[in-house]
């Protein structure tokens, strides 16, 4: 099995089927994927089926389902410990303890 396809049974959590069919799609048929998904491609500034369409795919469909998040290089350290929590959460796992960094230094931490 492609390594992509294996990435998506890791990440997909009660969604597998649907992020499967998408990315599947990106790998086998490009142009059909690309046609399909062309208004979620047109914003990211994508006007024709790339090689990076796959890895693309199973980014996009990941967001559309609550499984991933994209963050700003600027966000605070407590809204990146809200959508740990937050993805934690959706895919029915213990959810963090945030409590050794009550004391501020969270927020003056890195992005990174």
């Amino acid at each position: 099995m492609n390594a992509m396809l294996l990435l998506v049974q890791k990440l997909s959590c009660d969604a597998e089927e649907q992020i499967f069919s998408e990315v599947s799609l990106a790998i086998e048929k490009p142009e059909t994927y690309f046609e399909r998904f062309k208004d979620r491609l047109d914003e990211r500034g994508i006007d024709s089926p790339i090689d990076q369409l796959a890895w693309i795919s199973l980014v996009d469909a990941l967001l559309d389902h609550d499984l991933a998040f994209e963050l700003d290089w600027k966000e605070t350290g407590l809204y990146i410990c809200d959508v740990v929590d937050e993805l934690l959460d959706r895919k029915k796992m213990v959810s963090m303890n945030w409590e050794e960094f009550e004391d501020g230094e969270i927020d003056e931490l890195p992005t990174s």
